[in-house]
């Protein structure tokens, strides 16, 4: 069996470039023959700008909007996963992570950190502390950053957009 996956893929709900409803996104990768297809929307100041009255709750409800969108319509036809296309402000890179999941981030109110201070890899280590060592000891899940086996962290020169 040939397995087909997307690794990068935005919705119009939450990424501002994402170009395509997520009904089309999942209709036409099934269409495509794919297995598999990983939701990356934005995580970034921008992705979060016009939300700033948000608690940090329903900053991560936004995020997962697009992603859980496409678990409901996809029914089963197609496996969703939830990733992330990390803006690291101080380089301009852009980062995909996977493994990422709904407790991480609802739990971790400090990973807005990550993404807010320009001096991001200074304020790394001391975010792996306390309560983020304790979910990572009991998930064996990081965000990308310490090579669990669960995660692959790459760097993105591209952005995917949709498949039209």
């Amino acid at each position: 069996m040939i397995y087909k996956t997307e690794l990068h893929c935005h919705t119009n709900l939450v990424s501002k470039c994402g170009k395509y409803p997520v009904e089309d996104i999942i209709e036409d990768y099934i269409a495509l023959g794919y297995s598999t297809l990983v939701i990356t929307d934005h995580f970034s100041p921008a992705t979060f700008e016009d939300k700033q009255h948000l608690s940090w709750t329903e900053k991560c409800d936004f995020y997962l909007s697009g992603y859980k969108k496409a678990v409901e319509l996809s029914k089963g036809r197609i496996n969703v996963l939830l990733g992330m296309e990390y803006r690291n402000i101080h380089t301009c890179n852009d980062y995909l992570v996977y493994g990422v999941n709904e407790d991480f981030l609802k739990n971790t109110i400090q990973m807005i950190t990550i993404t807010l201070f320009p001096c991001t890899l200074r304020i790394l280590p001391k975010l792996f502390t306390g309560k983020i060592c304790s979910y990572i000891r009991r998930t064996r899940s990081v965000l990308g950053l310490l090579c669990c086996p669960r995660i692959f962290f790459a760097v993105s020169a591209r952005h995917h957009h949709g498949i039209k």
